[in-house]
């Protein structure tokens, strides 16, 4: 739920237990996490500002976008916190790690040749190849990424960051930004 690596293999306590034992059995405060943004990362801390509100970003809350928070820097792959709320997000939960930055430039990469391959196979009538490359971006690690790369590619500067061919890809393909 905090890195986006896809690789969930604990149970997080949005809510620390230590702190808000009463959170026990609150199935709202359940979120899968990977071990390390789990144990090493976040552990018990919990910062909150002067209502007593998290100022951290709660990736199940419908009003708490990452992206109102959170931009990406696509050549480097880092967050760049645009609130209080993203700063501490990517202190706590540690999202500066140079394994995800490296994850999300690849992300980015994969994105791209994704978006080409996909408006090859519809340009040629296989709609089930479309289909399943569709889902599989969808379903990549670092799902943001491909968030971002819709968000930019609207942008003047669009082309600083994205490759001509994906860019003439999402002009011609606008059904792409459906996706998320």
């Amino acid at each position: 739920m905090y890195c986006e690596h896809s690789e969930g293999t604990a149970i997080d306590h949005f809510w620390p237990l230590s702190k808000y034992p009463e959170r026990a059995f609150d199935w709202e405060n359940y979120l899968w996490a990977c071990s390390h943004c789990n144990s090493n990362d976040k552990r018990d801390q919990f910062p909150l500002d002067a209502h007593n509100q998290p100022l951290l970003i709660d990736p199940t809350a419908s009003n708490d976008d990452p992206a109102i928070h959170l931009t990406l820097h696509p050549p480097t792959g880092k967050f760049v916190d645009r609130t209080l709320k993203g700063k501490e997000s990517i202190k706590v939960f540690g999202l500066s790690r140079t394994f995800l930055e490296t994850g999300r430039m690849d992300a980015w990469v994969s994105a791209e040749v994704h978006l080409e391959a996909y408006a090859k196979a519809i340009d040629v009538g296989d709609d089930p190849r479309a289909t399943r490359i569709r889902e599989t971006l969808i379903r990549a690690p670092h799902g943001s990424v491909l968030r971002y790369l819709l968000t930019i590619s609207r942008l003047p500067h669009a082309a600083q960051y994205i490759g001509p061919t994906c860019l003439a890809v999402l002009t011609k393909h606008s059904e792409v930004f459906g996706w998320v």
